[in-house]
């Protein structure tokens, strides 16, 4: 790298000190030059700090000026005589009578470097040009489809759209997604952009980094927030920026802050530690508020806490369309693979579909493409062998050699204790996020069972953390890329291991939560359908039975119902968006059975009520939002779970008492395994 006073003060010798700042650059010149040096473009980048893409577009002419120092810097590396051998000036060049530096007394010369002591730090766009290698080291790394080699970013980059969030969270106008490509893209000067796991919050953060280090607009500082110092914020943008010489001193930082030529993003503020996150947002606040020209943004995941931050405009990342899909299947796979993933995706089950609108599960579904050559027509048949695959995949290094698995287990035993350990974090955190500790402690469970070293279950976890990529980990915290990744392996570990008498213990334990277990179930009625039906389905609908539930559902658009005692229900109608009946418990009903039908009954001589039964008699046409029905009913008999609700649904009594027919046949016709299982 040369020494910008030193050529600057060469070049003032030779133009005189007012020489133009920046050259047209004579591309056919600096092309057959460099040729005839033996240099390649990555090299000639390198003596002035460029990549060799920007040398590219000054040899075919795209460039219309560079910087005259670097056009210097090239002359003297291809021994031309003269600056003007590899451009021209724009305007006239400077008169070679003009005093330069040289000829300038000791005293002019004394005053003219005590003047440029005290000009305050500056940052100008050819430093930042010259600084490119540093801030376009986040364009390197490592993918789930290449693990083994370093890529570009930019080469497997695809676009991403943002939603803009209302901070009253009530905006009247629908949001509209629109593309990201720069920094000021993003209107507020402060801003988080929120996704889940794997959506692609890093991804982005990286190529904005990359976009503005190469337009030259600002310095866009990069922090992965995992692997931030101990010290205040400001504090490690100068470690930086004094590694970079560009700033000495904490006051020449201040100077650079108020001049907004810099820009912050960091990168994943969940992976800071609890401890350390309200230090990091107050640092960041006071950046905020001291400079409010400083282009600032955080990535997080919307469950971080980092949304109670009124001064971060908020975006959100938004899922993918058919098309994005499709888009990131041929920039990952090979292209005759791509056009036949593409077709089958098409066929594939709507919950497929709906999972890939993560980039993740895209690249994952390529890897297992490549495994196993074909594509999931369902979300069950997704997950079935994908574990297979990512670690088969792994277990291979390039020349198809065989890596040893650290905790010494084979495969299918990791499996089995990925399934384990996603069971009793479903059963003791449910949704939460677990400390590593605890995690490591369930694997221990896995290792006591078997008999393994006390190694091994730290061991197993970062096995499964290092070769899948299923579960992560950030600052101690183990969390799934998706909550499907954990119902499937909670529900295949209930299926796989459990004795029919350990089912049907399970199955009637969760008969008054199922919410807790509502994804773990809906695995269950596909892996496990035989116990599922005959202790968990066939006695939930059985309970509701007397009730008619089905004519309520086919009546009124919600019904949320409160027990009081063993015959009083409050009843509370929803018939439509805008009008709503509450009985509270000064208006009350009574629920009987009579015949098939579910008689109202009032309980109290209040002259609405009846008005307000009647009513309700004579609606028979509003269409049920059974989504929205459980989520306004309370924890009550007619608290249902989906497999009612889907019961409910039929079209007629008969077609009701069909299904829980066929469902008792295919219950008789079938037997369940045996096998290893704690239900703790």
């Amino acid at each position: 790298m040369f020494n910008e006073q030193e050529i600057r003060r060469e070049l003032a010798e030779m133009l005189g000190p007012g020489y133009p700042q920046t050259m047209r650059p004579n591309g056919q010149a600096i092309r057959e030059l460099r040729k005839v040096c033996d240099m390649s473009q990555e090299r000639v980048g390198g003596l002035v700090g460029i990549d060799k893409t920007r040398i590219s577009h000054i040899e075919r002419g795209v460039v219309d000026s560079v910087y005259t120092e670097y056009l210097y810097v090239w002359m003297k590396a291809f021994g031309c005589e003269h600056i003007t051998d590899l451009g021209s000036f724009k305007n006239d060049p400077p008169l070679s009578d003009t005093v330069s530096i040289s000829s300038a007394s000791p005293a002019d010369q004394s005053g003219e470097q005590s003047a440029s002591a005290a000009q305050p730090a500056d940052i100008t766009p050819m430093q930042i040009e010259r600084l490119q290698h540093h801030l376009l080291e986040v364009d390197k790394i490592v993918t789930l489809i290449n693990p083994e080699s370093i890529t570009s970013l930019r080469d497997i980059y695809y676009r991403t759209l943002l939603l803009e969030e209302s901070i009253s969270r009530q905006s009247p106008t629908p949001r509209v997604a629109f593309q990201i490509e720069t920094l000021s893209d993003l209107k507020p000067s402060a801003s988080v952009i929120m996704g889940t796991a794997g959506q692609g919050k890093s991804i982005l953060l990286r190529f904005l980094t990359i976009q503005e280090a190469l337009q030259a607009k600002t310095l866009p500082l990069f922090f992965e927030l995992r692997k931030l110092g101990p010290d205040p914020v400001k504090e490690e943008i100068l470690k930086k920026l004094q590694n970079w010489e560009l700033a000495k001193s904490p006051q020449e930082l201040e100077q650079l802050l108020e001049q907004g030529r810099i820009s912050l993003l960091f990168d994943a503020f969940d992976e800071l530690s609890i401890a350390r996150r309200r230090d990091f947002l107050d640092d960041v606040k006071g950046l905020h508020a001291k400079y409010p020209q400083l282009k600032i943004v955080v990535s997080a995941r919307p469950d971080s806490g980092i949304l109670s931050e009124s001064w971060l405009h908020p975006y959100t990342i938004h899922p993918l369309n058919f098309t994005d899909i499709e888009a990131l299947i041929r920039i990952y796979a090979a292209k005759d693979d791509a056009d036949l993933m593409i077709t089958r995706v098409q066929d594939a089950d709507i919950k497929v579909q709906e999972l890939l609108r993560s980039p993740i599960f895209v690249v994952l579904l390529v890897i297992r493409f490549e495994e196993w050559r074909e594509v999931p027509r369902s979300i069950v048949a997704f997950y079935e062998d994908l574990f297979d695959a990512l670690a088969r995949r792994h277990n291979r290094d390039a020349s198809g050699l065989k890596r040893e698995i650290s905790s010494g287990l084979q495969i299918r035993q990791l499996e089995k204790a990925f399934q384990l350990i996603c069971y009793f974090l479903q059963k003791r955190l449910r949704d939460q996020p677990a400390h590593i500790r605890k995690v490591e402690d369930i694997a221990a469970e896995y290792a006591d069972r078997h008999s393994l070293s006390p190694d091994v279950p730290a061991q197993i976890v970062d096995d499964i953390i290092r070769i899948t990529n299923l579960m992560l980990e950030e600052a101690g915290i183990c969390d799934f890329i998706h909550k499907t990744v954990k119902d499937y392996h909670a529900a295949a570990y209930v299926a796989e291991n459990a004795t029919d008498d350990q089912a049907e213990l399970f199955y009637t334990n969760i008969q008054n939560k199922w919410r807790e277990w509502s994804g773990v179930l809906w695995f269950l009625e596909h892996v496990d359908r035989i116990r599922f039906l005959r202790f968990f389905a066939i006695p939930e609908i059985q309970r509701f039975a007397p009730y008619r539930a089905s004519e309520i559902a086919r009546s009124f658009r919600s019904v949320r119902i409160t027990r009081n005692d063993s015959k009083k229900f409050t009843l509370r109608f929803l018939l439509s968006e805008t009008e709503c009946y509450a009985l509270t418990r000064q208006k009350q009903f009574a629920l009987f059975a009579s015949g098939t039908d579910l008689e109202l009954q009032e309980l109290c001589g209040n002259k609405e009520v009846q008005r307000i039964s009647d009513e309700l008699n004579r609606v028979q046409e509003v269409v049920l939002d059974w989504k929205e029905c459980q989520r306004q009913c309370h924890q009550t008999e007619f608290d249902s779970s989906p497999i009612v609700s889907k019961l409910w649904n039929q079209k007629s009594e008969q077609e009701f008492n069909n299904r829980i027919k066929v469902w008792k046949q295919e219950v008789q016709l079938a037997s369940a395994p045996d096998g290893d299982f704690d239900i703790g």
